[in-house]
């Protein structure tokens, strides 16, 4: 039973021994194809000319700068024309409410005849084509006034009213259609109708004094103003694009004309290293033959002096020794007349063979 259970054991770890060099294997072969993968990718990037290199960075960056050029002056139009839109109206809208609200500085909601009067206006005039609903918010944030009756009276945050109570006109553009929160149960009414819409927060003041009353909110169609806004993005786009695409074109081609003048240099510097380098292994080559010609003369220059040294030696030497062999033979059958003159031979010629034996041992 041991010898099983020991042979279990053993047979369980050489199998998760294979696995973990399995797993290792293919880890490291999914690592290396990677790696050989970005390799490939730069080794083929840097094979490209530098204009085509250039143009891919180009695009990329001035892309990437550009789309954010674009969305920054977009989101600048939009928010823009969205606030002239808001203001105007706005304006339009203080002047038709304010009159209605004067009585909350003393009350804390308004009487049916007016309630009455304002969905008269609102229904009977040409507001009724654009502005879909309106409400007035007392500043401890109660409705006093809705086109949803089920809102009125009731009280509630005063976050969206905050800017309006410190006197200014605020707006925003409303697409959101889901998800309704608690929050937004005063937009219940609004959101139900399942058309772009643009709110906007008005203050309401007394007057005379100035002092803000009350806050007037409306809802107006945004489907021109979205159109509009749509236009105005088109155009900004197109702008962007048509200057980017310009720069791109004008970069490149003073990169490619650089680029070629490069390649010329180049060919020109390559050329000449070629040249010199020819005329370089020519000169090495002249230099070897000069050299081997000089000492090719040396040799002949060596063997000529020997021989002309061998041949002063046999000839004229041996037959300046020979005449005066024979003097010193005629002198002495000769008397002293003749003798005398023979001396004098006899030593001219012993002066001729010295100098001959001194220029044959010279040449030797």
């Amino acid at each position: 039973m041991c010898t099983e259970t020991k042979a279990q054991s053993n047979s369980e770890t050489l199998v998760n021994e294979t696995d973990q060099t399995l797993v290792e294997s293919d880890t490291d072969q999914k690592s290396s194809g990677a790696l050989q993968g970005r390799q490939g990718a730069s080794a083929k990037l840097r094979h490209l000319s530098r204009s085509t290199q250039f143009v891919i960075c180009a695009t990329i960056i001035l892309g990437l700068t550009m789309t954010f050029v674009g969305n920054l002056v977009s989101q600048s139009i939009e928010e823009a024309t969205l606030q002239t839109a808001a203001e105007t109206g706005a304006r339009y809208m203080q002047n038709f409410l304010e009159p209605f609200v004067q009585g909350l500085t003393t009350a804390k909601g308004l009487p049916d005849e007016t309630i009455q009067t304002i969905d008269h206006l609102l229904s009977s005039t040409s507001l009724s084509t654009h502005v879909l609903s309106v409400k007035i918010w007392l500043p401890d944030g109660t409705i006093v006034y809705s086109t949803d009756k089920s809102t009125v009276q009731k009280t509630f945050p005063t976050e969206e009213i905050s800017q309006a109570l410190a006197g200014k006109i605020y707006t925003e553009l409303d697409n959101d259609f889901e998800g309704n929160t608690v929050d937004d149960i005063e937009d219940a009414f609004e959101r139900s109708l399942n058309i772009p819409l643009y709110e906007i927060f008005a203050p309401l003041r007394e007057a005379g004094t100035g002092k803000i009353i009350a806050v007037g909110e409306f809802y107006e169609t945004a489907e021109a103003l979205q159109r509009e806004i749509n236009n105005v993005r088109k155009k900004v786009w197109a702008i962007v694009g048509a200057a980017t695409t310009a720069m791109i074109l004008l970069l490149f081609f003073i990169v490619r004309r650089g680029d070629k003048i490069i390649k010329q240099h180049e060919a020109a510097l390559k050329w000449r290293m070629n040249e010199q380098a020819r005329l370089h292994s020519n000169n090495a080559a002249l230099q070897r033959k000069v050299t081997k010609a000089n000492r090719e003369f040396s040799r002949i220059n060596e063997l000529t002096l020997r021989r002309i040294g061998a041949d002063l030696h046999d000839g004229p030497a041996q037959l300046l020794s020979l005449i005066l062999l024979r003097l010193e033979e005629l002198a002495d059958s000769q008397g002293g007349a003749d003798a005398e003159a023979l001396e004098m031979i006899k030593r001219a010629g012993e002066d001729a063979l010295n100098e001959v034996r001194e220029i044959s041992l010279g040449l030797a």
